[in-house]
């Protein structure tokens, strides 16, 4: 997941914004959540995770639409 919000952010590869939300939205509960963290401030890819958090909180309750993760990814962290 890391390197993939590495390469959403700082590459702008949208593709990427997507394999770290597909994940994160089917396995977050299995996650170990602290240590990811931590692995992303010392990478430094808290920009991509905030946002990947915040899309993934809006669409808590239903599955976000194609067109809506589309534009997600497309418009980076």
């Amino acid at each position: 997941m890391i390197d993939r919000l590495g390469s959403w952010e700082y590459w702008q590869s949208s593709i990427d914004g997507v394999n770290a939300l597909l994940p994160w939205s089917s396995q977050s509960e299995n996650m170990d959540v602290e240590r990811l963290e931590i692995r992303i401030v010392q990478t430094g890819w808290q920009t991509a995770w905030q946002s990947l958090l915040k899309f993934a909180a809006r669409w808590e309750q239903r599955e976000p639409p194609v067109e809506e993760i589309e534009k997600w990814a497309n418009e980076g962290p």
